[in-house]
C-alpha cells in the first residue's frame, strides 16, 4: 500500500494540469491498470477545471483504500472525491 500524498496546486491553468498528472502517477504506483490511471486522470482534470474559479489553491489528498485509489480535492468551499478501482 502506498503512503498518503498531499499536493496543493494553483488554479491557474498553467499549473492546474499538475493535479491530473499526479493522480495518474499515484494510481500507476498503486497498481492500477493503464485504463484506470487514465480514468482517474480524466476525472481529476474535470474536477480541477470545475474548481478553477475558486481563486485559491486546490488541495489534493491521495490515498489508497482496500481496492481503490481515492483523491479528495478541496478549493474554497468546493469539494470532490474521486474513487478509482484498481
Amino acid at each position: 500500500m502506498l503512503p498518503p500524498f498531499d499536493l496543493s496546486v494553483p488554479t491557474d491553468a498553467r499549473f492546474r494540469s499538475m493535479a491530473p498528472e499526479a493522480a495518474a502517477k499515484y494510481a500507476e504506483l498503486a497498481g492500477c491498470a493503464p485504463a484506470a490511471a487514465a480514468a482517474i486522470k480524466e476525472n481529476v482534470d474535470a474536477a480541477a477545471t470545475k474548481m478553477a474559479s475558486c481563486g485559491e489553491n486546490i488541495a489534493l489528498g491521495f490515498t489508497t483504500a482496500e481496492s481503490e485509489v481515492v483523491v479528495k480535492m478541496t478549493c474554497g468551499g468546493e469539494n470532490a472525491t474521486i474513487r478509482q478501482p484498481r
